[in-house]
């Protein structure tokens, strides 16, 4: 009966995002899920957090542009979530309100703890395919990568991410709006596949 003190409180809400099976089809480049730190590479690419149960929606979408660039920045976030997870764990044993460490986190930490994502990432490269329309800036570098697959994400589910990236990319003039002719000729391509 406790397990159902507050359930008439409570509903779900469902969010439309694209998913990890979406962008392998979409980008066609290698992605892995990460279990590990070890086994994140030590190369520039995206990645993107996603829901663990399939089909793994996809709720944030990121890029790391160093000679070791998805180990440095996908290893550093993957030890924020585990922080905040041993922040919790602490905040569970007092008798007081959550500290401000857990109360400061960024949005993503505590989404990507509270939600139990996941972490896929792909090393960048030169497109393997071409598109119909030559004029278009094809995606090469991590942050147009994370930009056609923002732009993508916008168009297939309406909305960037269900956790934007930096502000970045949010402008009229981002990489992401750079990037939406490729990721619109793209998607259309792949529609009459």
């Amino acid at each position: 009966m406790a397990a159902d003190l507050f359930e008439r409180f409570r509903t779900r809400h469902e969010i439309r995002a694209i998913t990890v099976d979406a962008i392998r089809e979409i980008t066609a480049l290698e992605w892995t899920r990460i279990e590990a730190r070890s086994e994140i590479p030590n190369a520039p690419g995206v990645y993107v957090w996603a829901t663990r149960e399939a089909p793994h929606a996809v709720v944030y979408i990121g890029s790391a542009s160093s000679a070791v660039g998805l180990s440095d920045r996908v290893g550093e976030e993957i030890g924020w979530r585990n922080d905040h997870g041993i922040e919790v764990g602490k905040d569970a044993l007092r008798d007081e309100p959550a500290s401000m460490v857990v109360l400061a986190r960024a949005p993503f930490v505590r989404v990507a703890f509270e939600d139990d994502l996941i972490v896929f990432v792909a090393e960048t490269a030169q497109p393997h395919w071409s598109l119909d329309k030559t004029a278009v800036a094809l995606p090469e570098t991590p942050e147009q990568w994370e930009g056609f697959l923002t732009a993508c994400a916008h168009i297939v589910s309406g909305r960037r991410a269900s956790i934007g990236g930096g502000a970045w990319n949010q402008k009229a003039t981002t990489v992401a709006e750079q990037m939406f002719p490729a990721a619109w000729a793209r998607l259309h391509d792949l529609k009459s596949v």
